[in-house]
């Protein structure tokens, strides 16, 4: 930064307050009126008091947000709709809080909080559904659902599990 401007990788932007702004990492700046994402302010962000709690998640004073890579070069952040008194971090995709989960900052509809539980190969489940990622699939009983264990030795894009009544690929039934 200068007197007046703000630089990143020899290109400026606007920032609210140049003689505050600090840099948090790579991706994420704040001033004392805002943070940033990849040069760009976050709506609503509280400057003085945000800051990065996680891998993907961050926090100020009125939210609590995810944030992700989207594959160039930049990343994409939301604010999560929780209750950030009971907000807890499961792992880099899922959270929850006294009566929701998430997932990639998303609410995952229909999920129990106090009986979630986070499997392998992107598959969760509470005591009423199995997800694959943010899917629910139907009629999968929790209790007898099992994921593969060669799901962790190669690096695919499909996850396989099994139940009584057949095998998954992802969140259909083959």
């Amino acid at each position: 930064k200068d007197n007046n401007h703000a630089w990143y990788k020899e290109k400026s932007f606007a920032v609210e307050d140049v003689a505050s702004l600090i840099s948090l990492d790579w991706n994420f700046a704040k001033d004392n009126v805002q943070a940033y994402l990849n040069c760009k302010p976050i709506a609503r962000s509280d400057g003085k008091t945000f800051k990065i709690i996680d891998r993907n998640f961050a926090k100020d004073t009125g939210n609590i947000y995810y944030y992700s890579f989207d594959g160039t070069e930049k990343y994409n952040i939301a604010k999560v709709p929780c209750d950030k008194e009971t907000f807890r971090i499961i792992d880099n995709y899922y959270s929850k809080d006294k009566d929701k989960v998430f997932f990639l900052g998303y609410t995952l509809k229909d999920a129990d909080p106090s009986s979630f539980e986070v499997l392998k190969s992107a598959y969760s489940r509470d005591k009423n559904f199995v997800y694959f990622k943010e899917k629910k699939i139907p009629g999968v009983d929790p209790l007898n659902f099992d994921v593969f264990k060669e799901n962790d030795s190669f690096s695919q894009d499909v996850h396989y599990a099994k139940n009584p009544a057949g095998v998954y690929v992802d969140d259909q039934k083959l």
